[in-house]
């Protein structure tokens, strides 16, 4: 599983540089966000930022930020 991570990780370099818009998904601790953010993810979402909710609590959730 290890060297999957790395490929996986050099294949996001590689689509940075060549203009792609990269999402990460499924991140769910700061080494994780740390990491991606030195890869320039252009977005990045997981259970780090919020668990899956209704689209009610979402909305609630925007409105307050």
């Amino acid at each position: 599983m290890h060297g999957q991570l790395e490929n996986n990780l050099r294949d996001v370099a590689h689509q940075n540089e060549m203009g792609l818009h990269i999402t990460a998904e499924g991140v769910e601790n700061d080494d994780q966000l740390s990491y991606l953010q030195k890869l320039h993810c252009d977005d990045i979402q997981g259970f780090l930022f919020a668990r899956p909710m209704p689209m009610d609590d979402f909305a609630s959730m925007l409105n307050k930020n």
